[in-house]
């Protein structure tokens, strides 16, 4: 769901519009970007880092 997101976009209402938008924004820059689903059993860090984000509160810092 979310590469779809990034690949095709969400509409202005969407909750997440303003961060799918910083990173199409971070995709555009000059550079070679690949996007790619990986589930998240195969991934050690995102497993991890998914259960310590029960812990603690959501904080987002976006900086530019």
């Amino acid at each position: 769901m979310a590469m779809n997101f990034v690949l095709q976009g969400v509409h202005h209402g969407h909750p997440f519009r303003s961060i799918v938008e910083v990173i199409k924004w971070w995709i555009q820059k000059d550079w070679q970007v690949q996007i790619s689903h990986v589930y998240t059993d195969e991934n050690v860090l995102v497993d991890c880092l998914a259960s310590l984000a029960h812990d603690y509160d959501l904080i987002c810092i976006f900086f530019r």
